[in-house]
């Protein structure tokens, strides 16, 4: 009895410790090369980027390859005026708005074009007007609260006036 046991015990173990492994190699179809535009231009006295790749492998673990033959340009379609992107470096696209005419026209449409190889790409939007900014007040939260990963942290409020009328705004608030 004590050896059946005993031969129970250790054929469990065997089998608790014993596993089998087969690798599985999964092929992804690669699929077609797109475009990757990514701008957010803004109205203030800074560099306006735009930045133009293209898409890679799901499984690939390089920086997304960049185009450097793109022509990129903003249009003003209110009145016409045209801001012309000039290529740096890594894909970015770049217009100086500390040097050249601010791009700050409230309710304006604007129209982003980006040229490549012959194919051609729009976005269009309406700058809006901003809200005032009356206060942003903050609590300190050392982190014991439960919430969170322990890690200190402030609770921001911020404090604004909208206008008071029919017209819908939206607003775009980057914390650091």
């Amino acid at each position: 009895m004590k050896k059946s046991v005993f031969t129970l015990f250790i054929v469990s173990l065997l089998l608790l410790f014993s596993s089998c492994e087969d690798v599985v190699q999964v092929k992804l179809d690669e699929g077609s090369k797109l475009y990757v535009i990514d701008a957010f231009i803004t109205n203030q006295n800074q560099l306006q980027k735009v930045l133009v790749t293209q898409s890679d492998n799901y499984f690939s673990n390089q920086e997304a390859p960049v185009v450097s033959n793109a022509q990129v340009t903003l249009t003003d379609l209110t009145t016409n005026a045209q801001y012309s992107f000039t290529y740096t470096s890594d894909g970015e696209y770049v217009y100086d708005a500390g040097t050249q005419p601010k791009i700050d026209a409230i309710n304006h449409v604007f129209e982003l074009r980006v040229k490549i190889d012959g194919s051609e790409y729009t976005a269009m939007a309406t700058q809006k007007r901003t809200a005032v900014i009356d206060s942003i007040s903050a609590v300190y939260n050392d982190g014991t609260g439960g919430f969170g990963d322990g890690e200190p942290f402030y609770n921001c409020l911020l404090w604004a006036r909208d206008k008071v009328d029919q017209t819908a705004d939206y607003y775009w608030i980057k914390t650091y």
